[in-house]
C-alpha cells in the first residue's frame, strides 16, 4: 500500500476511554505510514491538575500534524481548535457529537446497498432505538441523514414516553426543515418489522451520559426483524443486542466497526492535504 502519511505525526488525545475509535484512528494512521504520539488517559497529563486546554493546544501544535481528540467535555474540541495551528478531528465530545462515527454508519449503509447512490431505487426506512438527546452517535447520524432526505422514506425514533424531550437544541425542527420525515414512537413491535435499517444504541451502558432503557427495546434473534434488515450498533454492545444475532444476516455491526479504519484513513488523507487519493482508500 502507498504511504500517504509518511513523516506525518498524529497526536492521539483520548481524554475519555475508547476502544474502537482510538484503535481504528491509530490503525488508519499507521497503515498510511504515519507516526503517533498517544495520550490514553487525561490523568497522565497536567490537565488534571489545572493546565488549560488552550495552553495544551499551543504546545501540541509543535509536536504533530493533526490532533484527534475525545473528551467527556463538550466544549473541549472547540477550545482546542481555537488555539491549534494544525487540524483537529472530533472523536467524540461528551454527549454532543461523534461525527466520524456517522461517516462510518453511512459508509456501512452504502456498502450494504450501493444502489442507494443512484437514488433511483426505492426509499428506505430506518429506525434509531433510543432517544438521541444523550446519545452522540444517534445525534450525528441524524445530522448526516438529513443531507439525503430523498433516500429515506421515514426515520423512526423508538423511545419511551418517559423521554419528554428526546431531541436537543431544536434538532427535530432542523431535521424537518431539511426534508427528513422523522417520527417518534414507543411501539417497537409495530415498527420493527417495517425497518430496513435498525440502529441500536448502547441502551444498557451504565454511564452518566446514558439512561437505561426497558428490555422491550432490546434485540435478539427472535425480534420481529424484516428478513433483509440490517442491524447497526456503534458499540460497545451490552445486553441490548443479544449475541444470538451475531451469526445471522442481520449482523452488520462488526462490519461497521471494521469500516471505521477505512473511513478514518480516507479522512486522514483528505485532512492532511491529499484529497485526490481518498478514492483509492474507500
Amino acid at each position: 500500500m502507498f504511504k500517504s502519511l509518511r513523516g506525518k505525526i498524529l497526536i492521539s488525545a483520548f481524554f475519555e476511554s475508547s476502544t474502537r475509535t482510538r484503535l481504528s484512528f491509530e490503525s488508519a494512521w499507521l497503515s498510511l505510514g504515519g507516526n503517533i504520539v498517544s495520550i490514553t488517559d487525561k490523568g497522565t497529563t497536567r490537565i488534571g491538575v489545572g493546565e488549560s486546554l488552550p495552553d495544551v493546544a499551543e504546545m501540541v501544535s509543535n509536536y504533530g500534524d493533526c490532533v484527534v481528540l475525545r473528551d467527556s467535555c463538550e466544549n473541549s474540541v472547540k477550545v482546542m481548535a481555537d488555539h491549534l495551528s494544525v487540524p483537529i478531528i472530533n472523536a467524540g465530545n461528551g454527549i454532543d457529537e461523534h461525527p466520524t462515527q456517522s461517516l462510518i454508519d453511512l459508509y456501512t449503509i452504502l456498502k450494504w446497498n450501493p444502489a442507494i447512490l443512484t437514488r433511483e431505487q426505492k426509499k428506505y426506512t430506518i429506525g434509531l432505538i433510543g432517544a438521541p438527546d444523550r446519545m452522540r452517535a444517534s445525534r450525528s447520524l441524524l445530522t448526516i441523514l438529513s443531507h439525503f432526505p430523498e433516500i429515506f422514506s421515514e426515520v423512526f425514533i423508538l423511545c419511551g414516553k418517559e423521554e419528554q424531550e428526546p431531541f436537543r437544541q431544536d434538532q427535530f425542527l432542523a431535521l424537518q426543515e431539511k426534508g427528513l420525515k422523522v417520527n417518534l414512537t414507543e411501539d417497537v413491535a409495530k415498527v420493527l418489522p417495517r425497518l430496513d435499517i435498525v440502529y441500536m444504541n448502547a441502551l444498557s451502558l451504565k454511564t452518566a451520559g446514558h439512561k437505561r432503557f426497558e428490555d422491550s427495546y432490546f434485540l435478539n434473534a427472535k425480534s420481529p426483524l424484516k428478513k433483509q434488515a440490517i442491524v447497526l450498533h456503534p458499540l460497545p454492545r451490552m445486553e441490548e443486542l443479544d449475541k444470538n444475532l451475531d451469526n445471522t444476516s442481520h449482523n452488520w455491526y462488526f462490519l461497521q466497526a471494521k469500516g471505521g479504519v477505512y473511513v478514518r484513513m480516507a479522512l486522514a488523507i483528505a485532512i492532511c492535504g491529499y484529497p485526490n487519493e481518498v478514492c483509492d482508500i474507500i
